[in-house]
């Protein structure tokens, strides 16, 4: 019995010492062993957990907000909250990426209002501390009511901006506020709206107009191009303004659609100039046109059709039914089986080609501030409009036609057109028409202005057709 009991003191002994000694390196050293991040590991296994903060800044300095304001993390399944503190939110225990907003917008005593861009502020495992900038709304000095392109509210300087939409509905007229800005440099000019893409629940909308202040016409939709949910889909418009198109104006409608909502609706968007203009790397070269000009005939308008107006799948549609007669230099109808010559075929220069929702005839369609007749290294202005109706176009903007005067004297498509504003298709003008077609994007796989404006499309190679038609013969 004694000397069982002698084993059992000696194993006790042997244990004890093991369990008060110095932890031991599994490498057989003595030192202790840190995680990596030079952290001892907490009870129960697990890794210190990552803090998640957020900065509220404004002008580029913390801002401490008066009322009590509180940041959200979201991962699209989750929200996590944390209230700000001396203008620091944190919160800890989250693992992935998060889409950071505020739970309101503040306002300062001071009576400035603000916003903010909800769906550009990400934190991740990776980059956990992010700062919230707050933009001030800018106030406007609403010198029209913005209820129409002709009575817009005036836009003097970027920034960002508040509308109210006051109502849904099918026409932009009646739906829409109106800006007009007008830049004051050169640059590139971005309009992006600020709408919260989580609640999915509003869906802004731009009108792009084009023209001058007494002459407006619509352009284009854009709805989307920003950051985007399933139905909340953020417009982004950007435009080039050029040394020589400063002071000219540009035109916009803003509104809205929604779901579960009652109106008016708020949009926030802001203006900005991200850079100067960037101009391309070769200069174009001005076409000088090669017609002998000839005044085109008075004919009887109602006889005047657009060479799709007989399809009834609304395509335009090239198959060899068109071609050049050399006796004229004109393009005609033609009958590939019979080998004969038809009607003469004409474009539309001086009117708009309503047939494609074109509201501006090519004659004045640059006079909204962009460079449309200007395709690739070619510039067909001199071409379309001749220099009399540069100069006057020029000059009624405001600005002066000093550089357009080498070609003084020169006469354009535009000088010849009948009362319906058209002149017979050429070679060179239909060169222009196919690639006007194609920068303008007038059909574009089901999304051109053509396909979504007034739904007609156009078959490989048909394109230029899109301004064309021919007299029919009684």
């Amino acid at each position: 019995m004694r000397k069982l009991i002698a084993i059992f003191l000696t194993m006790i002994a042997v244990f004890g010492l093991a369990a008060c000694g110095t932890p031991q390196d599994p490498s057989g050293g003595g030192s202790t062993v840190l995680p990596d991040d030079g952290e001892q590991t907490p009870p129960g296994g697990t890794e210190t957990e990552l803090t998640f903060t957020v900065t509220l800044m404004l002008d580029g300095e913390r801002y401490i907000p008066e009322t009590e304001i509180s940041a959200v993390w979201s991962d699209g399944i989750s929200e996590y909250s944390a209230p700000f503190e001396k203008g620091i939110a944190r919160t800890s225990g989250l693992d992935g990426e998060y889409l950071v907003t505020l739970s309101e917008v503040p306002t300062e005593a001071g009576g400035r209002t603000f916003t903010y861009d909800p769906n550009s502020n990400l934190a991740s495992n990776d980059d956990r501390d992010i700062e919230i900038e707050l933009l001030t709304i800018s106030r406007l000095r609403e010198t029209g009511k913005g209820t129409g392109k002709y009575n817009p509210i005036e836009i003097k300087e970027t920034g960002v901006f508040r509308t109210a939409v006051k109502k849904a509905g099918n026409d932009p007229e009646n739906r829409g506020v109106f800006y007009q800005f007008k830049p004051k440099e050169n640059g590139q000019y971005v309009i992006e709206s600020l709408v919260h893409t989580v609640p999915n629940e509003i869906n802004p909308i731009l009108e792009v107009y084009r023209g001058t202040s007494a002459n407006v016409f619509f352009d284009h939709t854009q709805d989307g191009g920003g950051k985007s949910s399933t139905f909340t889909k953020n417009f982004r418009y950007v435009v080039e303004i050029t040394d020589d198109e400063v002071g000219s104006v540009f035109t916009f409608a803003v509104y809205a659609e929604g779901r579960n909502i009652t109106y008016p609706v708020t949009v926030d968007f802001r203006l900005e100039r991200p850079r100067d203009h960037i101009r391309d790397p070769f200069e174009s070269v001005m076409v000088i046109p090669q017609e002998q000009f000839k005044q085109t005939p008075e004919y009887d308008k109602t006889q005047y059709s657009y060479v799709s107006a007989a399809n009834a799948q609304r395509v335009f549609v090239d198959k060899g039914n068109f071609k050049l007669n050399p006796a004229d230099g004109y393009y005609h109808l033609y009958d590939p089986i019979t080998e004969t010559y038809g009607e003469i075929l004409y474009a539309k220069i001086t009117k708009e080609v309503s047939i494609v929702g074109l509201d501006a005839p090519f004659t004045t369609v640059e006079y909204a501030g962009n460079k449309a007749l200007t395709i690739g290294e070619k510039n067909f202005k001199l071409m379309i409009e001749g220099y009399e109706n540069i100069k006057r176009m020029t000059e009624a903007s405001g600005f002066s036609a000093e550089q357009y005067k080498e070609w003084e004297g020169y006469k354009g498509y535009g000088d010849y057109c009948n009362s319906d504003g058209v002149y017979a298709v050429t070679e060179e003008l239909k060169e222009f028409l196919a690639g006007y077609s194609t920068s303008q994007s007038i059909f574009y796989d089901g999304l051109g202005l053509a396909e979504t404006t007034t739904g007609y499309s156009a078959a490989e190679g048909s394109q230029w057709l899109f301004a064309c038609g021919y007299y029919k013969k009684k």
